[in-house]
C-alpha cells in the first residue's frame, strides 16, 4: 500500500474565484503529480475550448460560473466527461440537452468533477485521492485491471490519462460521474445482500446514530463549508454470515447476544450483539486506500479494529491461543470503497467478531509526525514536521503545534545554549565540549494493556577514541526506569550486541559513520488503553559531538 505525504500551501484565488469555488484561504493541497508536458501552455479551460469532443462540458461550465476559475493559475485535476459521456447521461436522466438540467443541480454534478489539487495518474489507488472534490464528497477509484482501464464510481472508465494544462490535469472519462446521494441506511436497504447486517442495525437501535445521521464537522472547512462528518462500516453480507452458519437476524442474535434467551433487550449497549453490531462500524473515514498497520477504536466503546497491510490486507490479525494458528478477517476488495453521503461500506470476507486486542508493538518516533498527528499551524494550513520543526525554539506557544514532541533545556541555561547545533529535521542534537543537558518528551499514541520492554533508538558518533559520554534519565508517566544510564559512544558494545569495534557489526545500520543503537531501558505494566509520556533528561556532557534520535519502541513482553 502506498503511503504518501503531501507538501501544504494557501491558495486564494482572484478574480471571483473564492465565490465561484466557496473556498477558504486555510486549504490544503496535495503535491503536484508528475509533470507530463502542458498543452502549449493552455489552461484546463483552454484545452475544453479547443477541443471539440468537450464542447457541451465547456457549455456546462460556462452556465454554471465555473469556467473562469479553471482558467486562472492553480493546481487542480478536472475529470472530464465527454459530449457522448454527457448524452449517456441525458438518456440515463430523460432528458434531452444540458438546458433541461437545473443550474443549481448542474453546478454541483460539475463541482463533483473537480479537485483544487492537481492528481495526475500517480495518485490513483484502490479507494480514494486524498481529498474531496470541491463538490465535498469523494470519488471511488478501482485500478485493478491497470491504470489505463481506471474505474470511477464502480461505472465510470477513464479514456485518456494525464492531459497536462498549465494551471492542472485533466482526464477525459466516458460517462458523468454523479454524488452519492444515499446515506448510509438508504444504501444498505437497496441493496439485499446486506439484509441481515441491516436488521441488526435496526433491531439494536444503532441505525439511526451510525447509519442515517448526516451532520457536519465546524471545525473543519474545505471549500469554504464544514466537512461532513463520515462513518465507516465493515460489513458482511448475507453470505458471508451464511457460510457462518448464519441464514438470519435470529440466528445472529442467538450466536452474538448475552440476552437471547433472557430480555432479548438488544439495544442495550451492554448486550454482546448490540457490541458486536457497534464494533462494524468507525465514526471516521476509512476508505482502503487507508489501510495501514494502526488500529482505531470503534463505535464500540473501548474495542479496537486492528489493522494491517502487511501481506495483504486484514483486520484484527493475530495467533489463536487454542490452535496456535494465524487468525484474521480479510477484506473483499472489490466491494469496498462504496460511497454514501455520510460514509463508506466496506466488505469483509469472513465474521468480524468481537477481538480483545493483545499487545501490540508500538513505535514512537522523535521526527516525522504519525500519520494521525498533522500540524495545524494557526493560520489554519497543514505543515509537516521538517518543514516546521526547526523553526521553532523552547517556547511551549510554538511547541503547542507538535501534538506528540516537547523539548527543553535546563533551568539558568541559555537557549539554545552555546555550543549547541540547530535541531534538524531527524532530531540530531551536537554539543560539543559543552557542560549543559537537555530533555525531550514524548507522548505515544495509544497502547494497549500489557507488558511491554522498552528501547530507545538512536545512533551517535564516534570521531575519535576520547571519551564520548552523555548520561541520561529515563521518565515513563512520571516514573524513573531504572538508574542513569550511560550512552557511551565509545563502548565495545552497541545494543543490538555488536562490537563497535572494527567493522560495521551485522544487521547494524551506519549514519554517516554512526552505528545505530537499540538501548533497552526499561519494563512497563499498563493497565488500561492510553496514551503515555516518555521523557529523558540528558544530564551535562562531556565531548559529545552528535546524537541522532529516531524513535522509542514499546515490544510486548513474550
Amino acid at each position: 500500500m502506498m503511503k504518501m505525504k503531501y507538501l501544504h500551501k494557501l491558495l486564494c484565488l482572484l478574480l471571483g474565484t473564492i465565490a465561484l469555488f466557496s473556498l477558504s484561504c486555510k486549504q490544503e493541497t496535495a503535491s503536484p503529480a508528475q509533470v507530463l508536458g502542458t498543452n502549449n501552455g493552455a489552461t484546463l479551460i483552454n484545452i475544453l475550448k479547443n477541443d471539440k469532443q468537450y464542447s457541451i462540458l465547456y457549455t456546462a461550465l460556462l452556465s454554471t460560473n465555473l469556467a473562469d476559475p479553471l482558467g486562472i493559475y492553480g493546481n487542480m485535476t478536472l475529470f472530464a466527461p465527454t459530449n457522448d459521456a454527457f448524452k449517456l447521461y441525458f438518456k440515463r436522466k430523460g432528458i434531452a440537452d444540458i438546458t433541461k438540467v437545473n443550474t443549481d443541480t448542474l453546478k454541483n454534478l460539475l463541482k463533483y468533477h473537480i479537485y483544487n489539487e492537481q492528481y495526475g495518474s500517480a495518485y490513483f489507488v484502490m479507494g480514494t485521492l486524498p481529498t474531496p472534490t470541491i463538490n465535498g464528497n469523494y470519488i471511488r477509484f478501482d485500478i485493478s485491471a491497470g491504470l489505463s482501464k481506471t474505474k470511477l464510481n464502480g461505472a465510470v472508465t477513464v479514456n485518456q490519462l494525464d492531459v497536462i494544462g498549465s494551471n492542472g490535469v485533466l482526464h477525459s472519462i466516458n460517462d458523468v460521474l454523479e454524488p452519492p446521494s444515499q446515506n448510509l441506511y438508504d444504501w444498505l436497504k437497496a441493496r439485499p445482500e446486506y439484509s441481515v447486517m441491516l436488521e441488526a442495525f435496526d433491531k439494536t437501535g444503532n441505525s439511526d446514530e451510525i447509519l442515517k445521521k448526516v451532520e457536519t464537522d465546524p471545525t473543519i472547512i474545505r471549500y469554504g463549508q464544514p466537512q461532513m462528518k463520515w462513518r465507516t462500516l465493515f460489513l458482511e453480507t448475507n453470505t458471508v454470515l451464511k457460510n457462518a452458519g448464519i441464514n438470519s437476524f435470529d440466528d445472529l442474535a442467538k450466536k452474538y447476544s448475552n440476552t437471547y434467551t433472557t430480555t432479548k433487550s438488544y439495544t442495550n449497549t451492554a448486550d454482546s450483539l448490540n457490541m458486536f453490531v457497534r464494533f462494524h462500524a468507525l465514526n471516521q473515514k476509512y476508505f482502503i486506500s487507508d489501510f495501514g498497520d494502526v488500529f482505531k477504536e470503534s463505535y464500540a466503546t473501548g474495542n479496537f479494529l486492528i489493522f494491517n497491510s502487511t501481506g495483504g490486507l486484514s483486520i484484527n490479525k493475530h495467533i489463536d491461543d487454542a490452535s496456535k494458528l494465524q487468525v484474521k478477517v480479510g477484506l473483499d476488495v472489490p466491494n469496498s470503497n462504496n460511497l454514501a453521503i455520510n460514509g463508506v461500506v466496506n466488505s469483509v470476507s469472513s465474521v468480524l467478531s468481537l477481538y480483545k486486542v493483545k499487545p501490540i508493538t508500538v513505535i514512537q518516533k522523535f521526527a516525522g509526525e504519525p500519520a494521525d498527528r498533522v500540524i495545524i499551524l494557526p493560520n489554519g494550513t497543514i505543515s509537516d514536521f521538517t518543514t516546521q520543526f526547526p523553526k521553532y525554539p523552547n517556547d511551549p506557544t510554538d511547541q503547542a503545534l507538535f501534538k506528540w514532541i516537547k523539548w527543553g533545556y535546563p533551568v539558568g541555561t541559555t537557549s539554545p545554549p552555546t555550543g549547541r547545533g540547530e535541531w534538524s529535521g531527524d532530531l540530531a542534537v551536537s554539543l560539543t565540549a559543552v557542560l549543559q543537558g537537555f530533555w525531550i518528551e514524548l507522548t505515544t499514541p495509544l497502547v494497549f494493556p500489557g507488558s511491554y520492554n522498552v528501547y530507545l533508538n538512536y545512533s551517535g558518533l564516534r570521531r575519535s577514541t576520547a571519551a564520548n559520554v552523555n548520561y541520561a534519565s529515563f521518565n515513563f508517566d512520571g516514573k524513573q526506569l531504572g538508574d542513569l544510564v550511560s550512552l557511551n559512544l565509545n563502548d565495545n558494545l552497541d545494543a543490538l550486541g555488536g562490537s563497535t569495534v572494527g567493522p560495521t557489526p551485522t544487521g547494524v545500520t551506519t549514519y554517516f559513520n554512526d552505528y545505530q543503537y537499540r538501548r533497552f531501558i526499561g519494563k512497563v505494566t499498563l493497565s488500561t488503553t492510553n496514551t503515555h509520556v516518555f521523557r529523558m533528561d540528558m544530564l551535562p556532557a562531556s565531548n559529545v559531538t552528535g546524537m541522532w534520535w529516531y524513535n522509542i519502541e514499546l515490544v510486548p513482553v513474550p
